[in-house]
């Protein structure tokens, strides 16, 4: 487990499932950190009810899950240009 973990870290690119901006929250902590150390982190709250999808990374099955979760979606519009 200890060389996966060594591996995992070696990436640098992290997404952090529960990222807040609370600072009293381990979420926040641990984001900070990562970022202070030079990873490159992709914050996911998932207690947020707006997702955006890029264009290429939105599949029929992620679309469906939103829909079925009343979940609001953007997607086939890329973010920079709006």
């Amino acid at each position: 487990m200890q060389e996966l973990a060594k591996e995992f870290m070696a990436q640098k690119r992290f997404a952090l499932v529960g990222a807040t901006a609370n600072t009293s929250k381990n979420g926040y902590r641990i984001f900070k950190n990562l970022t202070r150390r030079g990873y490159e982190v992709y914050p996911v709250n998932p207690g947020l009810d707006r997702i955006w999808l890029q264009p290429g990374s939105e599949s029929e099955a992620a679309l469906a899950f939103c829909r079925e979760n009343k979940l609001r979606v953007v997607y086939d519009i890329c973010v920079m240009q709006n």
